[in-house]
C-alpha cells in the first residue's frame, strides 16, 4: 500500500483529514454498503472522535479567552483544556491506528507518528493526574 494514497485505498469506511477539518465518511461500495453494520459502527466511532476534537479545541479557546481577560479560574481552564486535549489526542489516535489494522503500526503512515507524538506530549505536557489535581485545587479554592 503506497502511504501517500487516500486513505479509503485502506480503510472503506470513513476518510478525514487531521490537518484541516473536513470529516468525511463515504462508504467505497465494493467493500461495504452505505448501511451496512460494519459501516454504521465505523461511521459511530468517527463521529465520535470529531466531537471529542471540537470539544477540546472549543475547552482550549475558553481557555485562551481566560488568559487575554486575566480571569480568576485560569488555572482551572488551562489544567482542564490540556488533560482533557490530550486524553482526547491519545483515545483519537489510538482509534485511528486500530481503524487503520496493520498499517496504523508502519512508520510510513502519518497516523503512527502523530500517535507516538501524541504519546510523548501527553508526559512532556503534565500528566494528566498532575492537570487533575490543579483542577481539584482549583475548584477547592472556589468553594
Amino acid at each position: 500500500v503506497n502511504p501517500q494514497s487516500d486513505i479509503r485505498d485502506i480503510n472503506p469506511y470513513a476518510a478525514y483529514d487531521l490537518t484541516e477539518d473536513n470529516w468525511t465518511v463515504e462508504p467505497n461500495p465494493s467493500i461495504a454498503a452505505p448501511h451496512s453494520r460494519a459501516w454504521e459502527q465505523q461511521a459511530k466511532r468517527d463521529y465520535d472522535m470529531a466531537m471529542e476534537i471540537v470539544a477540546a479545541r472549543q475547552l482550549t479557546y475558553a481557555a485562551a479567552a481566560r488568559s487575554e481577560r486575566n480571569d480568576g479560574d485560569l488555572t482551572f481552564y488551562s489544567a482542564a483544556s490540556k488533560c482533557f486535549a490530550s486524553d482526547m489526542a491519545m483515545k483519537v489516535t489510538t482509534n485511528a491506528v486500530q481503524i487503520l489494522g496493520g498499517y496504523g503500526y508502519v512508520n510510513d503512515f502519518v497516523v503512527e507518528r502523530i500517535w507516538r507524538d501524541v504519546r510523548v506530549c501527553k508526559i512532556y505536557e503534565g500528566a494528566s493526574d498532575i492537570q487533575r489535581m490543579l483542577i481539584g485545587r482549583a475548584i477547592a479554592t472556589q468553594a
